[in-house]
């Protein structure tokens, strides 16, 4: 499996960016690919599963 790796620099306290990361409802806010999100339960963590619309057209999902 590849890996892609990238880094930034976000001028702001690392708790709010990590709710930025952490919260699908703004993905499309600070991610340009991304047209919508969705994590089934509302919650990001470990073994989450959910929709990722990109404005490409494609839908990524992960499930059980």
């Amino acid at each position: 499996m590849r890996k892609l790796w990238t880094t930034a620099v976000v001028p702001a306290p690392a708790p709010l960016v990590w709710s930025w990361l952490t919260d699908p409802q703004q993905w499309s806010r600070w991610g340009p690919s991304v047209r919508d999100a969705e994590i089934d339960g509302g919650r990001l963590g470990t073994g989450a599963t959910g929709t990722v619309a990109t404005v490409g057209g494609c839908l990524l999902y992960t499930s059980d």
